[in-house]
């Protein structure tokens, strides 16, 4: 049995201005710094054979707390991180209603079909991630593994697991510096 622990980084300085930073380096809150010491005590206890995290600093930084606390490193994987937001990255939400209201509103309304300017959708979210997932699982057929990542990528990865349409999207509340965790047989991931 593969156990698998799904965490979102903590807090960012993107989260606390309500901007969309997606594929953009910020950095974690003070906030965020104390998310991530409390996951890593709450994760001493379990036994954790890997650690991958999205390979954006505020992943990155989360996850590396956590490493300190069970003597592992951190392996990075690119493929783990946020929905890429084109001319919206870096943008707060009012600034991309502001300047985009229409299409903001045709995205949110069908965001699997629908991507902002020069960004993905969340059917390529889901692809992309999907294939970190089965890549990392394909290496780990039993154990403890450990994601950090992003609302969007946990979200995708939750639908997948349990089966629900990629429209539960919005459906499903990933806060920052919050874990999932479920435990799943091998064959469960395969493609």
């Amino acid at each position: 049995m593969i156990k698998l622990i799904l965490i979102r980084h903590g807090e960012s300085k993107g989260n606390k201005e309500l901007r969309y930073t997606g594929h953009t380096n910020v950095p974690l809150t003070e906030e965020g710094r104390h998310q991530a010491r409390h996951l890593a005590i709450r994760l001493r206890k379990e036994n954790i054979t890997a650690i991958y995290s999205s390979d954006l600093r505020r992943a990155f930084d989360t996850a590396s707390c956590i490493a300190e606390g069970v003597n592992l490193s951190v392996v990075k994987e690119p493929l783990l991180r946020e929905l890429h937001f084109g001319d919206w990255e870096g943008l707060t939400y009012n600034e991309i209603i502001q300047g985009w209201g229409k299409l903001w509103n045709h995205w949110f309304a069908n965001p699997l079909e629908v991507a902002p300017p020069g960004g993905e959708t969340l059917l390529q979210l889901q692809e992309r991630v999907l294939k970190a997932l089965f890549k990392i699982t394909a290496k780990h057929k039993d154990g403890t593994v450990v994601l950090v990542s992003h609302a969007g990528p946990i979200k995708c990865i939750l639908c997948y697991l349990n089966s629900l349409p990629l429209s539960a999207f919005w459906d499903i509340a990933v806060p920052p510096g919050s874990l999932k965790s479920c435990s799943l047989s091998p064959e469960a991931f395969a493609e």
